[in-house]
């Protein structure tokens, strides 16, 4: 099957649409809005990911190479955050992580997958098992003792079982994999790919693609989903309605519907690249982290990036934004590299290039 091509209607039966092509996305609807309400020094330096792993439980991994566990407890009046755990598997800064049902799952710089249980509130190591030395940059969880994971060019499966005989299916010089990977839930999982001629980022030609894959036969993407906005910088799947959130560095967050295999949505969400995204399968919420350029930029530099957390509606088909919030003190070192709703929707969790785990409100307005 041909890859579907997002700047041309024709080829997605007119169900893409694009929507606010301007990079100042207007409040268009009073649902809900974000309201900051505390921030914690989670980790000694980036925090990469932030996931809910039970009530009142989350984890988190970072550059420090620490994999940590957190009591909250939110009300009306306070937020209250309590580590639990202090996680020693890596040996590398830790890039990503996979939660599934009680089991977590941490890949790092080197290499190496560490498989974590979650106890209470507490970890406890499993199991760490290293395949080569690359990065290792985007991880899903298919099963309690089967990851995925993306590096440069290659996918490689790591079955904690069977570790013995693991999967993995090397790409050609030309077709890199590059980016996140993450699985719906339902026997499929998406990764982000690009190829050029020259085989390089950024080389004149260079085309992206998202391909889906069955679990039972991954040697061949079922599908691609091919785009014209770049690198992708995160994928999350919600798996009620099968859709595939794209989070890309051209600002753009692209929706796939995983379920007919045809785009859906497209908006210009930030004027600089889209850092995180995360949906609530519940509120039918997303959020996004993203960098605004300063008045003043030409171009995206550190020094002329300010953070920003955008929450959008996506109940009625099309992207709505419901609320920004900037008050970042405007510094690209403040970035959310990570975000997760809460299961009910009522508050979003944010891991910060600062080594800060943040907490918002979620108000709803209706």
């Amino acid at each position: 099957m041909p890859p579907l091509a997002l700047d041309a209607d024709t080829e997605t039966g007119g169900a893409f649409e694009l929507i606010g092509a301007s990079p100042e996305v207007q409040l268009t609807s009073k649902r809900a809005r974000l309201s900051f309400r505390k921030q914690f020094e989670a980790h000694l330096d980036s925090v990469r990911f932030v996931k809910l792993a039970g009530a009142g439980t989350l984890v988190s991994g970072g550059d420090d190479g620490l994999v940590k566990s957190w009591t909250l407890g939110c009300d009306a009046k306070k937020a209250a955050l309590s580590l639990n755990t202090v996680g020693r598997g890596h040996e590398s800064p830790v890039t990503c992580g996979a939660l599934l049902r009680r089991q977590l799952f941490t890949a790092g710089m080197r290499g190496e997958v560490v498989a974590w249980e979650v106890e209470g509130t507490g970890l406890s190591l499993r199991r760490k098992i290293k395949r080569g030395s690359e990065p290792i940059w985007g991880l899903a969880a298919l099963t309690p003792s089967l990851v995925v994971c993306s590096t440069p060019n290659l996918i490689r499966f790591v079955d904690f079982e069977n570790h013995s005989k693991p999967f993995v299916y090397q790409t050609g010089s030309s077709h890199n994999f590059f980016g996140r990977v993450c699985a719906a839930g339902v026997g499929q999982f998406a990764v982000h790919s690009f190829s050029n001629p020259a085989g390089e980022v950024g080389a004149p030609g260079e085309q992206h693609f998202i391909q889906l894959y069955d679990v039972n036969r991954p040697e061949t993407p079922v599908h691609k989903f091919q785009h014209g906005k770049g690198l992708v910088n995160a994928l999350e799947f919600c798996k009620v309605n099968k859709l595939l959130a794209v989070a890309t560095e051209s600002g753009h967050i692209v929706t796939l519907d995983t379920r007919e295999r045809k785009l859906a949505l497209c908006v210009k969400a930030h004027s600089g690249p889209v850092l995180s995204v995360t949906l609530n399968e519940t509120s039918g919420l997303l959020a996004s982290a993203g960098l605004e350029a300063c008045a003043h930029s030409s171009a995206y530099h550190s020094l002329n990036l300010e953070s920003s957390l955008r929450l959008w509606d996506l109940r009625k088909g099309s992207f709505a934004c419901l609320n920004t919030y900037e008050k970042l003190d405007h510094k690209f070192d403040e970035s959310i590299l990570g975000l997760e709703f809460s299961n009910a929707g009522d508050f979003l969790f944010a891991a910060g290039a600062d080594a800060s785990l943040r907490v918002f409100d979620v108000e709803k307005l209706l």
